[in-house]
């Protein structure tokens, strides 16, 4: 990966669950359930280990010399790949009918197809590419040092090129597919992104032809099960491809705003292209002689490297592919309003002790003047024992009784000093939550909604919900319109199933919403 600036001085069958936090199940699913969902169905494409661990051993091995772009390390490993395409039976992408691209001072691009299958499709080209230069011995302006030693670069980006060979060999392996596959192991990427850059400029397939790229760079160091995704916003519904294919690898996902200069995914992005980056971030060795093979993460390669396999071959098998959206270049993350959880309202008046509460025990410490519960009558150190539906007990119940509940309430409280039992009605102060949280249509997300703000103790929250969340299924049906969304609650039955997202990860959860006489905009 390019360092973004030069330094002078010295990182069923049913569903297969698992539950995460309160009121979520977080989902895997069979080939039957996808079906249902209408998601993609699993493919049998598997990344092999032991393939590359062979591959990765040679491109980060001494040998090489740390693959310098145009020096004898640099070309070796071109001609590494240009075997390992051949003994795949890989037709050859560059021009000329050749394997390279040569350009700038002894720098070579190494292109390789798999040709689509359908006469109204076939030009049409996927891109997936990776950059197989590193930094040599080091230099003041690349490395972290020390300099003079040899930098094997196996993260960086040994990983992405033994996993792009890999994926290319199991596609070359699986039948074919409409669109033609392109796979593209860039060179000069350290020095300023110049192999991709230059086939962008000098394209080797029709460029108005290419629908999709890929870019993997730094894939190798899965920590946490946390990968960063940049470029889904370059196109409608990419973020949702690329969970529908993860309900298997069960990666989370930090889907980043930015889309940075650092590697060659911007080369296309500058170019109209949608585009996705995959990387597991930087790390200690990152440009250091100390990024060697031994500390790859191969499990954590596998798994994502069967992702990006699904996601390329449905990309090259699907109808239609989103276009470019322009409004990505002038996206900030800033610009939205920053989700956030909220307190309820304040509607009864009342305060307890906390370590009484903890027991189960709602005493009273505080009433606030003039409110409902003042003229009810209640008193600092009265115990409430009934709250409507709620009875003596839990604290978080009562919170969300308070919160959702309308009319006239029925109470009973034991008054002190006497310790008699009191009862009597309160209509609580401002308005009752229905739902507990807003949310907001998203361009990049057609169909779903991205949660704003959830209210503490509201059924949104009791069902686990967080900012953040994407909404993407609300009891089957695409998620409304936000000004359409108390309209079609009313039509639905009172527990809700909502399918959505949080950082890749599919969930279930279910709503519970009060009585339809406290309906209101929340």
């Amino acid at each position: 990966m390019l360092q973004s600036a030069l330094r002078t001085n010295r990182e069923y069958t049913p569903w297969a669950s698992f539950v995460c936090g309160m009121g979520l199940t977080f989902l895997t699913a069979s080939a039957s359930a996808a079906e249902e969902l209408g998601e993609p169905q699993p493919s049998a494409i598997k990344i092999d280990e032991a393939d590359l661990k062979r591959h990765a051993s040679f491109l980060a091995s001494d040998t090489l010399e740390g693959r310098q772009a145009g020096s004898r390390g640099g070309q070796a490993a071109a001609a590494y790949l240009v075997n390992e395409l051949k003994r795949m039976g890989l037709q050859p992408a560059g021009p000329n009918q050749q394997y390279r691209q040569s350009f700038g001072a002894n720098y070579t691009n190494v292109l390789a197809q798999l040709p689509g299958n359908d006469a109204r499709q076939t030009g049409e080209v996927i891109l997936l590419g990776a950059h197989y230069d590193h930094v040599g011995y080091g230099s003041p302006q690349n490395s972290y040092g020390p300099i003079g030693r040899i930098h094997n670069g196996a993260d960086d980006n040994a990983s992405g090129v033994s996993l792009l060979l890999e994926i290319a060999e199991c596609l070359a392996q699986a039948p074919s597919r409409p669109r033609t596959i392109l796979f593209a192991f860039w060179d000069a990427e350290e020095i300023g992104l110049l192999g991709s850059q230059y086939w962008v400029e000098h394209p080797t397939v029709d460029r108005r032809q290419l629908k999709f790229a890929i870019n993997m760079d730094m894939i190798g160091r899965l920590r946490n099960d946390e990968v960063t995704v940049m470029g889904w916003r370059t196109a409608a519904g990419l973020r949702n491809r690329i969970v529908d294919h993860n309900t298997q690898t069960r990666l989370q996902f930090k889907f980043d705003w930015e889309v940075t200069s650092d590697s060659d995914h911007h080369a296309f992005y500058t170019a109209r292209i949608p585009v996705i980056h995959f990387d597991t971030g930087k790390h200690d060795d990152y440009h250091r002689p100390s990024d060697d093979v031994e500390r790859l993460n191969w499990p954590g390669m596998q798994r994502l490297g069967n992702l990006v396999a699904q996601l390329v071959d449905d990309a090259a098998r699907n109808s239609t592919l989103p276009g470019f959206r322009l409004e990505s270049w002038n996206e900030r993350r800033q610009a939205w309003p920053q989700p956030a959880r909220q307190s309820p309202p304040t509607r009864f008046g009342l305060t307890w002790r906390p370590e009484a509460a903890q027991q189960g025990i709602i005493e009273v410490s505080r009433v606030t003047a003039d409110s409902p519960a003042e003229r009810l009558g209640l008193k600092p150190g009265d115990r409430l024992l009934e709250f409507g539906d709620w009875s003596n007990g839990n604290l978080l119940d009562l919170r969300s009784t308070i919160a959702i509940s309308s009319g006239e309430i029925p109470v009973a409280w034991i008054s002190t000093p006497a310790g008699e039992v009191q009862r009597g009605t309160v209509r609580l102060g401002g308005e009752p939550i229905l739902i507990g949280m807003t949310y907001r249509q998203d361009s990049a997300l057609p169909g779903c909604g991205v949660i704003e703000t959830v209210i503490e103790t509201s059924p949104a929250d009791r069902a686990g919900l967080l900012p953040g969340d994407v909404l993407r299924e609300l009891h089957g049906a695409l998620i409304p319109l936000p000004s359409e969304f108390l309209a079609r609650l009313q039509t639905m039955p009172r527990e809700i199933v909502i399918q959505g997202e949080r950082r890749g990860l599919p969930f279930i959860s279910t709503l519970k919403l009060p009585p339809l006489a406290t309906v209101r905009a929340d």
